[in-house]
């Protein structure tokens, strides 16, 4: 049995279309953790050195999203226009900031940014940012009911 021109061409094709898809969703899913946290955080984009970046949801009834990330320094304030946050000193790990599941390396925490039950949360809920002293490591959980 002899193999065709046309099968060679044919299977070229879907050698290159299935190289697409992948390449595709690759760019997807590395997109989409940057439109979470533009979203929840009410900007219109996330600043453009925002890296490393891994959301998780894990409510059942509630909206209830954590997401860890890195930014520029510089870029930080931008994360804290969206909402009328509160900062305030604050120590710990950022695993204990978070209810929700356990994401990214585990950074240490020197200041906090909350807003408790926000008026575009009809049933309540909190929006909180954390980051180390330099302000490059960030983890934002959000809970809105």
């Amino acid at each position: 049995m002899t193999i065709g021109r046309n099968n060679i061409i044919r299977g070229f094709v879907a050698i290159i279309l299935l190289l697409g898809v992948i390449y595709g969703a690759v760019v997807y899913y590395q997109t989409r953790p940057r439109q979470i946290i533009a979203g929840l955080l009410h900007l219109d984009r996330a600043p453009a050195s925002l890296a490393n970046a891994e959301c998780e949801s894990w409510g059942m009834t509630d909206v209830l999203t954590t997401c860890v990330f890195q930014v520029n320094p510089a870029d930080f304030p931008v994360l804290t226009r969206g909402w009328h946050f509160k900062p305030q000193p604050d120590r710990g790990g950022s695993y204990s900031f978070s209810g929700g599941p356990k994401i990214g390396p585990d950074f240490p925490v020197s200041v906090a940014f909350a807003v408790n039950n926000p008026p575009t949360f009809s049933h309540g809920g909190r929006v909180s940012l954390v980051a180390d002293a330099t302000r490059s490591r960030v983890q934002l959980d959000y809970y809105e009911e």
